[in-house]
């Protein structure tokens, strides 16, 4: 996994299976910081405002890294599977959605490292994700799209959507 910090900033930052995610100066290939991680990592993406990391894993667990620190801030804790992706949900870096092999997307309040609620409905392992202001959509192994209106992950509520 890849992505560009985007604009003027010239940083990169990868996913790989030797359990990193690095972040580089892509201009010059120069590694700037490895943020080490207990398992493969699937997916990498920076925040919004390109000062953080959220990473998906192979040990069932998403996290935020702090990139002037690079420490962990984060660890999110709940699928049953490895985590294939993790994506930011709102352009200020507090929301985020997970799908997982657990067949589940669940969507994550930051601030709090807590779950705000589970999207269920899949009948295979879950690829990947993506947000666009309410709607979120998931794709499975088996080729299944699902999609969810969700005013409700604005306001913070809590539940299992099927």
């Amino acid at each position: 996994s890849v992505d560009l910090s985007g604009g003027e900033d010239t940083r990169a930052v990868t996913g790989s299976y030797d359990c990193t995610a690095r972040v580089w100066d892509w201009p010059d290939g120069r590694e700037l910081l490895s943020l080490r991680h207990k398992d493969w990592v699937w997916s990498v993406q920076f925040s919004p405002d390109t000062t953080k990391v959220l990473s998906a894993c192979e040990d069932c667990t998403a996290a935020l890294w702090d990139l002037r620190s690079g420490q962990c801030e984060v660890t999110l804790v709940g699928h049953s599977r490895e985590v294939r992706q993790a994506v930011f949900a709102d352009p200020l870096g507090w929301r985020v959605a997970t799908a997982s092999f657990d067949e589940t997307v669940k969507l994550w309040d930051l601030r709090k490292g807590s779950e705000l609620m589970t999207l269920c409905g899949h009948t295979g392992p879950v690829q990947s994700c993506a947000v666009g202001g309410e709607v979120v959509v998931s794709g499975d192994i088996n080729g299944l799209l699902r999609s969810w209106i969700l005013p409700q992950f604005l306001s913070g509520l809590s539940g299992c959507v099927g």
